[in-house]
């Protein structure tokens, strides 16, 4: 059927360029008639125009993935383990950055990711200390609109599979900063425990597996036994909590430092009156 009108109003069918990478020729051709199909090209008309060109075709960009770095196998971070893993797809991760990786890389310390590659765990920081029964911020970066779904192992047994221990599920975040509250288990354990961070655009993802597009995040954190007053998380009070706390107040940013001992008046804040708090502890007051 002939057409009449302008030519950027055609809507040709798609078609596939291919199978190989490589330079094709192609040739775009308008006549008075029809031709029959398939046609090679060739021909004669009264009226129209041919135009050839030389195209490129490209390989195509070969996907990559984003894996965890918690210690593995206590916690699935290697393929082998079916570890978590997301497709990157350049806009749906948290924090910063995101860089790629072949497999997981596991560690006691959860830095493999960082340490491979970019720095990109980058996306979660916690805002208080931890201890049981506590209520404690968390701040989280996303770079775009997503879900969260993320875990903390408060038992320490080397699971996430535990009941309560997914903290977040399909939690909404938008670009920026999401301010979310982490409950800690009143029984969770002493010491350091270890949390997944996992977003992708529709959620419904475990601890393990493919998560589709997206990143996942693994951190350490220090769950703390509250002691009033132990300023420097060493589970006594003395002078040296006194030095550590006037530290924090003239900025010095001490580490460690548990925020929530140091508290002692439980105002929010570590000012002079905790100090002298802490004194009279020591003191026997």
């Amino acid at each position: 059927n002939g057409f009449n009108g302008l030519l950027s109003q055609l809507a040709p069918p798609p078609f596939q360029a291919g199978p190989f990478a490589g330079y094709v020729w192609a040739r775009f051709t308008v006549t008075e008639v029809p031709v029959a199909t398939p046609w090679d090209g060739s021909g004669s008309f009264e009226d129209g125009e041919t135009e050839d060109y030389l195209l490129r075709i490209l390989e195509p960009e070969p996907e990559t993935y984003d894996f965890g770095d918690a210690p593995d196998p206590s916690y699935p971070t290697l393929m082998a383990s079916n570890g978590a893993r997301h497709l990157n797809d350049g806009i749906t991760f948290l924090g910063a950055l995101i860089d790629a990786e072949a497999d997981g890389q596991p560690g006691n310390t959860a830095l493999g990711d960082d340490l491979a590659g970019l720095d990109d765990e980058d996306g979660v920081t916690l805002l208080g200390s931890m201890y049981p029964g506590s209520n404690t911020s968390v701040q989280v970066v996303s770079n775009n609109n997503c879900l969260l779904n993320s875990w903390f192992d408060f038992n320490a047994n080397g699971s996430w599979a535990d009941g309560g221990e997914q903290v977040f599920t399909n939690q909404p975040l938008v670009p920026g900063i999401n301010n979310l509250t982490v409950n800690v288990h009143n029984a969770a354990a002493i010491g350091d425990v270890y949390a997944r961070f996992r977003v992708n655009q529709n959620g419904g993802i475990s601890y393990s597996g493919y998560g589709y597009e997206g990143e996942v995040e693994d951190y350490t954190f220090v769950i703390i036994n509250l002691v009033p007053g132990d300023a420097n998380c060493d589970g006594s009070v003395n002078v040296l909590d006194v030095i550590v706390m006037i530290g924090y107040i003239m900025g010095q940013n001490p580490d460690p430092f548990c925020f929530a001992n140091a508290d002692v008046n439980g105002d929010g804040t570590i000012n002079v009156l905790d100090v002298v708090i802490t004194i009279n502890i020591i003191l026997g007051g």
